[in-house]
């Protein structure tokens, strides 16, 4: 008898510790709870902001692509009264270098020596008329190139820099890079001062930038940077780069006078994998960077379109952080990124809310808002009473990818 009710007391007072427990526990999280639920409620003031989109190309590429991409915007602007869709395009000096001239354009390089003592020091290279990519050719050809940038900003399309050669600029000096930024602005400076191709080339020599004609943008090579490369983009009075990549759910911030925007690391659809918004990343990972066939072609297209409008949903129903998608002025996977591009962009900027502007338009709004808003921005308060809402048709597909880990499967541009 003694023996059980031992056993009473101890499951008494067990009790008695867990009904102590649950009302410590109600004590300290229902508060918290409740204030959580009433800051989701709760009617904010600040203003809704717009939905940013930015599309952006890289490289010069063809004629035929310039075209392309005007033409498109003019069909989409017909179809879309009182809507605007405008693209940014950062272009290669390289392209605009006569063949016969291009060893008036210089580019170095660094040989890491060791004396016999163990002291380490590097021995600079001077190389003449080298690049990635070819040269402009002849002065006709050069011609019909700037005919098209010319066209490209009249109809309010922006202009930037993607440097002269296309060389990966993760590893310059800062001597490399104010290089760069130097023989960018003495090739094309004459073009835009006279508005039309000199009949002789020649490198300009004068102090003065591109900044009076709109070229305040950069987006490097392989999205390649290094902290050399702020001061001379201020130097040469550029307000933003767009050289790297990072959450696609963040606000733009500015540090060291230069505004970041970063394309989307977005998730790819159908798989769990996440990509770089950006055409070569997508072709890398769908195609092993090899031509597909017509129906695998098609698959990509799909793909990418359900990412970009995964990209799109979460912004535009979240905090309305702004968009970040670069392609190339090329042909990748037989033109499956540009029947992408083109099909998302004819979707949701025409939607109410949506501004699918220029880099430089951005950077205007956010130059505005002051720093306590754009915070705001990020944590989503802001008024979200009657925002409007979009349900896109779901896209099959099916895609067979590489597993992570594998060469392919790489985010790197």
């Amino acid at each position: 008898d003694s023996r059980g009710s031992t056993m009473f007391k101890i499951n008494a007072t067990f009790r008695l510790a867990q009904a102590f427990l649950l009302l410590f526990l109600f004590a300290v999280f229902l508060p918290a709870n409740a204030l959580a639920a009433r800051s989701r409620k709760k009617v904010w003031s600040l203003k809704r902001p717009p939905q940013f989109v930015c599309l952006s190309f890289d490289g010069y590429g063809s004629v035929m692509y310039w075209k392309r991409f005007r033409e498109f915007s003019r069909r989409f602007e017909k179809k879309h009264p009182g809507k605007s869709l405008k693209f940014t395009l950062f272009t290669t000096a390289v392209n605009f270098v006569p063949t016969r001239q291009r060893r008036q354009y210089k580019t170095y390089s660094y040989e890491k020596r060791t004396t016999r003592k163990g002291r380490v020091w590097w021995r600079k290279h001077t190389h003449r008329g080298r690049s990635f990519f070819k040269f402009g050719g002849t002065r006709s050809a050069i011609a019909k190139r700037w005919e098209q940038i010319r066209l490209a900003q009249k109809e309010g399309h922006e202009v930037g820099s993607h440097t002269v050669s296309h060389y990966n600029g993760y590893p310059y000096s800062a001597f490399q890079w104010e290089e760069e930024y130097r023989q960018f602005n003495a090739i094309m400076y004459p073009l835009w001062k006279k508005k039309e191709v000199p009949a002789t080339f020649a490198m300009y020599k004068g102090k003065e930038n591109l900044a009076q004609f709109g070229v305040v943008g950069f987006r490097a090579p392989f999205l390649g940077v290094n902290r050399h490369l702020w001061p001379v983009m201020r130097k040469y009075g550029f307000r933003y780069d767009a050289s790297r990549y990072g959450s696609p759910y963040r606000w733009p911030r500015k540090k060291k006078g230069i505004w970041r925007f970063n394309l989307g690391l977005i998730p790819v659809a159908g798989s769990n994998h996440r990509r770089i918004a950006m055409d070569w990343n997508f072709f890398r990972l769908q195609a092993q960077l090899k031509k597909a066939t017509w129906k695998e072609r098609k698959q990509h297209t799909l793909q990418m379109l359900a990412s970009y409008r995964g990209y799109f949903r979460r912004n535009y129903h979240g905090n309305r952080a702004p968009l970040h998608i670069g392609h190339h002025l090329a042909s990748m996977n037989g033109h499956a990124y540009w029947e992408a591009i083109e099909r998302f962009a004819m979707e949701v900027c025409g939607l109410p809310e949506v501004r699918c502007v220029t880099y430089t338009a951005l950077a205007n709004f956010l130059d505005k808002a002051p720093q306590p808003t754009l915070s705001a921005y990020q944590r989503h308060q802001f008024n979200r009473k009657d925002r409007p809402r979009k349900v896109f048709r779901k896209l099959r597909f099916q895609v067979k990818l590489p597993q992570k880990g594998t060469k392919h499967a790489s985010k790197d541009k």
